[in-house]
C-alpha cells in the first residue's frame, strides 16, 4: 500500500433531518458510474432504546495500470437514526433524524496481483522502484488524482445533505 497509512481525506458531521437512503443510493451509484469495484464490508445495525445505531463500511477499487490499484474508503456511523414522515414538495415522505459522521480516505495498493513477491530478487527491485522512479508518480499523478477524486465524492454528499459546500476542486482532474 501507498501510502503505508490510508489518507484521510475529510470527515462529515451532520445533524438533523435527510434522505438516508436517498444518500446511500447516491453514494453507491457515484462508485458505479466511476467503474469502481464496491464491497460493502459490514453493516451493522444495533436497535437502542433513544433510536438505532448504524455503522457501515464501504470499500471501492479500481486498477490503475497492472501495477497499481486505487482504493477509497467510507465509514458511516449513524447515531439515534429514527425515521420520521416530513411533507415535501406536498407529500409526505419517509426521512431519517439522527446524527451522523462520514469519514473519507484513500489509499493505492501497489502489486495487487503479487507478481513481484515470488522471490527476494523482485522485493528489493519492487521496494527500489516504489522509493525512486515511482516516488514522484505515486505522489503527484496518481495520489493527487485519487486525493480529488476521494474529495468530489465528500462534496457530492454534502451537497445532497444539503450543507455548504465547495466546487473548488472541480476542474483539477
Amino acid at each position: 500500500m501507498w501510502p503505508k497509512k490510508d489518507v484521510e481525506v475529510s470527515v462529515i458531521k451532520y445533524k438533523g433531518i435527510f434522505d438516508y437512503a436517498g444518500l446511500y443510493t447516491m453514494m453507491r451509484g457515484w462508485f458505479k458510474d466511476r467503474e469502481y469495484d464496491f464491497w460493502e464490508r459490514r453493516y451493522k445495525h444495533k436497535v437502542k432504546e433513544g433510536g438505532t445505531e448504524i455503522e457501515i463500511n464501504w470499500e471501492a477499487w479500481r486498477d490503475i495500470n497492472e501495477l497499481m490499484r486505487n482504493w477509497i474508503y467510507v465509514y458511516f456511523h449513524i447515531w439515534d437514526y429514527q425515521e420520521v414522515e416530513v411533507i415535501k414538495d406536498g407529500q409526505k415522505k419517509k426521512m431519517a433524524k439522527a446524527r451522523m459522521l462520514i469519514r473519507f480516505s484513500w489509499t493505492i495498493e501497489i502489486d495487487y496481483e503479487d507478481r513481484w513477491q515470488d522471490s527476494k530478487l523482485k522485493r528489493a527491485m519492487l521496494k527500489f522502484m516504489i522509493n525512486f522512479p515511482l516516488r514522484k508518480e505515486l505522489s503527484e499523478p496518481y495520489g493527487d488524482k485519487l486525493w480529488y477524486e476521494c474529495n468530489r465524492l465528500q462534496q457530492e454528499a454534502k451537497k445532497f445533505l444539503g450543507m455548504a459546500h465547495s466546487d473548488v476542486y472541480d476542474d483539477m482532474w
